[in-house]
């Protein structure tokens, strides 16, 4: 069942039918943290598929063993020729549907390595090629939980892990794989990958730090210019004070000097008068 523009089309009939009454639908989807999304085609896809899957599970679940065996190996086969022309997301969808027919009612280990194993690595790879990483990797681990050293989960989840940017993890699984070409590849991109990261984050510090210094300096130097107006401004007041005690002191003298000059002119008045009254 494709899904391909549900929620488009089921938001037009629905918006459509309800346009008479002023109402518009929207569909929404909710979080682990409890806050609500609009959802989209990818969910409406996965809806559609989730509800195919539980339906074909259930009819499988019914058939007698060996119509069951020939169901999940039908499933195998179809999902492997869509693998293989690079239709990974009906590869996914039909390698989900052949799990419905494992029995792991006989052999139980033998059937996980042989059927369940090649399910979970070839979904992993699918997933990865459709960019969905954290997939890829629930993928990888269910199958390492069958075999913890299968070559091709671990290159497959070290790749997932390589595209989310988590270096160490992904080092630490493409580590426990002996003498690999491609797991060594794998290795040398991610360590490049890492120290690229590293040098951009030590640039981005720097950048940070020099706009930080920078920042201070603009605050120092308009500090400094404030407190050298400062220091002008008390050197003129300083110097307006001296003028003014200078020009006090001028006018001080002047009033001297002319106190002084006027008590001789009135000494000098004062003999004249005298010698005047001495000769009459």
């Amino acid at each position: 069942m494709r899904s391909d523009g549900a929620y488009a089309q089921v938001m037009a009939s629905l918006n459509a039918s309800s346009a008479a009454s002023g109402v518009e639908v929207e569909v929404k989807k909710r979080l682990p943290d409890g806050s609500y999304i609009p959802a989209d085609d990818r969910d409406f896809a996965t809806a559609d598929f989730d509800a195919e899957l539980e339906a074909a599970v259930k009819a499988v679940q019914k058939l007698p063993r060996e119509e069951r065996l020939a169901y999940g190996k039908t499933m195998r086969v179809e999902g492997n020729a869509q693998f293989e022309r690079g239709d990974h997301a009906d590869a996914i969808r039909t390698y989900a549907k052949a799990m419905a027919g494992l029995d792991l009612s006989c052999d139980r280990e033998a059937t996980l390595r042989s059927v369940a194993l090649p399910l979970w690595t070839n979904s992993a790879a699918s997933y990865l090629a459709l960019k969905r990483p954290r997939e890829c990797i629930r993928c990888c681990d269910e199958a390492l939980k069958i075999d913890g050293g299968h070559v091709k989960a671990r290159l497959r989840k070290g790749a997932a892990l390589l595209a989310l940017d988590r270096y160490d993890e992904a080092l630490a699984c493409l580590e426990a794989i002996d003498e690999n070409r491609e797991a060594a590849a794998l290795m040398r991109k991610t360590r490049a990958a890492q120290r690229r990261t590293t040098r951009m984050e030590a640039a981005y510090g720097k950048c940070l730090s020099a706009a930080f210094s920078d920042g201070l300096d603009a605050r120092s130097g308009v500090r400094r210019r404030r407190s050298g107006e400062a220091e002008t401004e008390r050197a003129l007041r300083q110097a307006a004070r001296a003028a003014a005690a200078h020009d006090w002191a001028l006018v001080v003298w002047v009033v001297f000097c002319a106190v002084v000059v006027g008590s001789y002119v009135l000494w000098g008045e004062a003999l004249v008068r005298y010698l005047l009254g001495v000769t009459v």
